[in-house]
Order: C-alpha cells, then structure tokens, then sequence
C-alpha cells in the first residue's frame, strides 16, 4: 500500500513538474501550440460552452471583457464586449437580416421652418427583421454595430428659389440628435423638388434613427410630400 501511495506521489510530481514546464495545457496533446493556454485535439468531441438564456447571461456578476456565453434563447453566442463593471453583451453571430426600406405613409404636410418628422410605413418597402417601427417612425438597431443610412425627400411644388433640408436623427436614450444633414439644390421650375442625405454611424444597440425634414422657401405656406409612391424614401442596413 505504502509503495502504491509512493508511486503515485511521485508521478504526480513528474506530472506537475511537466506542466509547470509548459506554456499551457493540451487534452490529447502532448505539446500544446506554445500560444495557447489550451490546446484541444479531437475528431470525435466538440468544446461545450456554459449554454443559458440572455437574462441569465446579463445576469452574471462582474463579467470578464471576452467571457463567452451560449444564450438558449436564440442558440448564438454572446460576447462581452465591455468591461466587468459596464458589460456589453453582443451576439457574435447575429441575425444579418436588419436591410430595410420604407415609403412616406401618404403625404404629410411640411410647414415652414420646422423640423418634420416623414411619416413612413414598412408594408410598401420590406423590412427584414422587422426592425423599423412604423408606429413612430424610427429604425431601431438590433444589434451594436456599424450601419448605413440613406434617405430621399421629394416636395410638391416648391416655389423657385426655394430649398430645404433633409436630416438624419439618432436618439440613442438621451434625446433625439442631428447626426447628418444636407440642403437641397435650388428649386427651379420643378414641380417636385428633391433632397437626400447619406451616413455611415456606429450605434448602440436599441437606437432609433428616423428621418426630419424643414422646409426654407421664400414664403410660409405649407406645403406636401410628392404623392409619388416612390419619390422619397428611407433605407439602411447594417455592415458590421
């Protein structure tokens, strides 16, 4: 018995001394890849990650930046990309289908030097994911990342010499801001009078970006949206 408790000691002993000579560990490996502090061989197995629903992972104490997570409610994977006291769960193999584009819903009046929100509804466009809400008109960004906007704005019978300005709002929890804004060209004997803007922006996820429009022309009558279905427009998808 005695020399059974010796044998092993000492194996374990060789075992540790091994180990400790090592960079990292290897499981059916004996020499792990010096940049890895483990280094898993098999054909036959996979690793099993700690599988849980999202608010069991939003759930975890001072999350470390990098822990990984499987959430069970949508079978991806989730990352922290935060810190342990700010974490940022983010899905590292997220649903692409964000694409959208909508049309005005009718065509809404755009009164005088005032900041109008267009009014757009998803059913003449698509809307994949279903991430724009046309009860307020705003997208709402799924996922962190970095997305592209575009918008087109077409007036009815504008007045020569007049312009306005269509703009790109984000409300990203603290309020609504102008992130990108562009004036039209001068109206001249155009019925419908158009104007479009272009961003690339970098957003938290759950932030709403909708489309405004103020109209500067030489007098104050208000006037409309073409009633052309498709003369102004608001697109966007994500990139990355």
């Amino acid at each position: 018995m005695k020399k059974n408790i010796f044998t092993t000691a000492i194996a374990l002993l060789l075992y540790a001394s091994t180990a400790l000579g090592q960079s990292g560990v290897g499981i059916n490996q004996p020499v792990p890849d010096p940049s890895a502090a483990l280094d898993i061989v098999s054909e036959t197995q996979g690793i099993l990650i700690p599988r849980m629903p999202l608010t069991a992972i939003q759930g975890i104490f001072l999350p470390a930046n990098g822990l990984l997570a499987y959430n069970t409610d949508d079978n991806t994977f989730y990352l922290n990309t935060g810190s342990s006291g700010v974490p940022n769960w983010i899905s590292v193999n997220p649903d692409m289908a964000v694409g959208f584009l909508v049309y005005p819903d009718g065509s809404p009046s755009i009164p005088y030097n005032t900041a109008t929100k267009v009014n757009f509804i998803d059913a003449t466009g698509f809307n994949d994911g279903s991430h724009f809400d046309d009860l307020n008109d705003n997208y709402i960004a799924p996922y962190a990342g970095v997305y592209q906007f575009n918008a087109n704005v077409t007036i009815n019978g504008m007045q020569d010499g007049s312009r306005f300005r269509v703009e790109i709002w984000v409300d990203s929890g603290s309020g609504a801001t102008i992130v990108a804004s562009n004036m039209s060209s001068v109206s001249a004997n155009s019925i419908n009078h158009s104007g479009s803007v272009s961003v690339t922006l970098k957003l938290t996820k759950f932030s709403r970006v909708s489309v405004h429009v103020t109209k500067g022309d030489l007098s104050s009558n208000p006037q409309n949206l073409s009633t052309t279905t498709t003369a102004t427009w608001f697109s966007g998808h994500r990139l990355y």
